[in-house]
């Protein structure tokens, strides 16, 4: 499964399709798209890819990546903590 197929299941799962606010709408489609980048990132400047010609991202480029990834990956395990504990209720 694909990263993009990922994402769109936990918008499916927390119902993040279903913001009655536009803006937050878009806010949750545009960290589908920085997921993206950062898969992009990972292809072209990744290692794992047999790449002929290594090319490691520079500074800010990691930096970025990381630092996008920890907003997405505290996003989404706040809703499943939220899930979960409404659940259990």
């Amino acid at each position: 499964m694909s990263i993009a197929s990922l994402m769109t299941e936990a918008r499916k799962l927390f119902k993040l399709n279903d913001s009655s606010i536009k803006e937050a709408g878009i806010i949750v489609k545009g960290l589908s798209q920085v997921t993206n980048g950062i898969c992009e990132l990972r292809n072209h400047k990744g290692s794992g890819h047999s790449h002929n010609k290594y090319s490691p991202p520079s500074k800010r480029e990691a930096q970025l990546a990381v630092d996008a990834a920890i907003t997405i990956v505290n996003f989404y395990w706040s809703l499943y903590e939220e899930k979960i504990l409404n659940f259990e209720k």
